[in-house]
């Protein structure tokens, strides 16, 4: 309805959080009256119109997203910038973010060669340190894929909700136990030492 396009402004908050690292409205999951304000609200709307005049095209909203002048900004910070807008709120910059569990794997697959395009099918298993499923309630035979099915997409990983695959947790990966609608963002040390020591990116290095 046009008269509530709320469906069409949490798509397109959810897009624009997946685009620039933050959404217009912080609160993802909360678009009620505990969830934040819209930092942006007029762009908020016009976003909302152009979705369901487009026809709800998501690929075209998102071809306007990744080709606007506040996405091919620089993200480079200056001091005096960084202590007026921290978060980027107004977007004077480009967006700086960090990439999700499951595309830093991809990415390091996708440098290296590796990367399998295969499109569906069951769920796979990448490389496991030793010891990791062993606690794990239930069956906790894990199977390391062999040939190219090593090498497909985190997409397609299988997630054991009382023991999820490692490297995905390092880097910020829900567990599957409740709903995730924003993942948060670390930096911690054992995301370094699992870039460096993982089976799966020390394959990618070798190659």
């Amino acid at each position: 309805s046009r008269d509530n396009p709320l469906t069409a402004r949490v798509t397109m908050n959810r897009l624009w959080h997946q685009v620039f690292g933050r959404g217009l409205v912080k609160t993802v999951e909360d678009f009620g009256t505990r969830g934040e304000t819209p930092t942006n609200p007029e762009l908020l709307d016009w976003l909302a119109a152009e979705f369901m005049e487009s026809g709800w095209d998501y690929r075209h909203m998102h071809r306007l997203m990744v080709t606007s002048a506040a996405f091919r900004r620089s993200a480079h910070v200056p001091r005096q910038l960084l202590e007026a807008d921290p978060e980027n709120t107004l977007l004077a910059r480009g967006p700086r973010y960090f990439l999700s569990a499951e595309a830093v794997r991809d990415v390091a697959l996708a440098a290296s060669g590796l990367l399998s395009d295969d499109i569906g099918g069951p769920s796979v298993f990448p490389p496991q340190p030793k010891g990791v499923v062993d606690l794990a309630y239930g069956s906790n035979d894990w199977k390391t894929s062999t040939g190219e099915q090593r090498y497909r997409r985190g997409l397609y990983t299988y997630m054991k909700r009382t023991a999820p695959y490692a490297a995905a947790i390092t880097f910020d990966a829900p567990s599957g136990e409740e709903s995730c609608p924003r993942r948060l963002r670390s930096i911690a040390p054992l995301q370094a030492l699992t870039l460096l020591n993982d089976r799966t990116f020390t394959e990618a290095a070798q190659a």
